[in-house]
């Protein structure tokens, strides 16, 4: 298969991302997945690997046209998060089958059902009105509120659940005034010594 290569006149890509909101990038991206299917025959284009991977070119090619102003991956793990931020959805989502990845959809038919979805833009991303986006913003935090846990939790601390030391210990602020102090005082002697050793050596140096 040939490398693709662009030729035309001049503004024309302008023109397809301000007339045709289409980014030459994501145009390339699909012409090389067309060609690549032309090539295979029909077993291999339809196996359930084959089409994992275009499934998840394409979802990855559009959603990257959609946040293209921003530096966001696609996770759909944490796909809730991303909406709640940056206003990113979705529509057209094949019924029946898990928003996931789809190298985690195993049956060749619903992969099949989605990769066609994508293809003839059944399913696209979509960027949500002020108003969309301020509403699902305060449905989910009354989800928070009512005690839901939405998107992916934060890891916890690793000691949680364990005991710690009072912080207003009587004998451990006594401990630590005392270990300040002692730092207090120690710490110019040591700063004189050290001085004191500097002019030396730079005394015999003046008179070597």
């Amino acid at each position: 298969m040939h490398a693709a290569t662009w030729f035309g006149t001049d503004n024309i890509m302008d023109f397809w991302e301000d007339r045709m909101k289409l980014s030459p990038d994501y145009i390339i991206k699909q012409l090389e997945l067309w060609a690549c299917n032309e090539e295979k025959n029909i077993k291999a284009h339809d196996s359930l690997e084959n089409m994992q991977k275009q499934a998840k070119n394409g979802l990855d090619s559009g959603f990257s046209i959609s946040a293209i102003y921003k530096a966001i991956q696609l996770r759909f793990t944490n796909f809730e998060q991303i909406k709640y931020k940056f206003g990113i959805s979705y529509e057209g989502w094949p019924d029946g089958i898990p928003f996931s990845s789809p190298y985690k959809i195993q049956t060749v038919d619903e992969i099949h059902r989605l990769r066609d979805a994508i293809r003839d833009d059944s399913f696209r991303w979509v960027k949500m009105t002020a108003t969309q986006h301020h509403e699902y913003r305060k449905q989910v935090d009354a989800r928070h509120e009512a005690g839901e846990m939405v998107g992916v939790p934060h890891q916890g601390r690793s000691d949680k659940g364990k005991k710690h030391k009072a912080l207003n210990d009587e004998n451990a602020l006594q401990a630590s005034k005392k270990t300040r102090r002692s730092r207090a005082q120690t710490t110019p002697k040591s700063r004189e010594i050290i001085t004191h050793r500097m002019r030396s050596r730079m005394a015999e140096s003046v008179f070597d």
